[in-house]
């Protein structure tokens, strides 16, 4: 039986930026880093602060998988105030291809990272 989600795997170009944009410019951890297990493998992952359960590894791809760097989309990161966090990551350099818009569901923006992998902010609405 599964028991919950553990890590998600992110295709990036450059590791070092891809940790750069999640941790300086998301206020993302760094979790793990090891190069030592594996000969030409770096183990890197990040989470959000408040969630070190669920880690993101950020993989420089192999030879047939290189085309999936840049195309990756549909992750949803959650926030409680998403127009205040758009315009924080904007500050700080985060490009975002759709200002906070009102939805159904709540207030949602979408930003990429430096290798154009889309991903979605949203606050949800408040559903009593």
């Amino acid at each position: 039986m599964i028991t919950q989600l553990g890590h998600v795997t992110l295709f990036v170009s450059n590791q070092d930026s891809a940790l750069q944009f999640f941790t300086e410019k998301l206020g993302f951890e760094k979790r793990d880093d090891d190069s030592t297990t594996m000969p030409n493998f770096r183990w890197l992952t990040v989470s959000p602060k408040n969630q070190p359960d669920v880690r993101i590894i950020l993989m420089t791809p192999p030879p047939n998988l290189e085309g999936f760097v840049g195309k990756q989309a549909g992750w949803i990161f959650t926030t409680d105030d998403c127009r205040k966090d758009t315009e924080v990551f904007k500050s700080c350099g985060v490009k975002f291809t759709e200002e906070s818009q009102e939805q159904f569901y709540g207030v949602q923006s979408i930003f990429q990272d430096n290798d154009g992998n889309s991903f979605l902010l949203i606050e949800p609405a408040n559903r009593s």
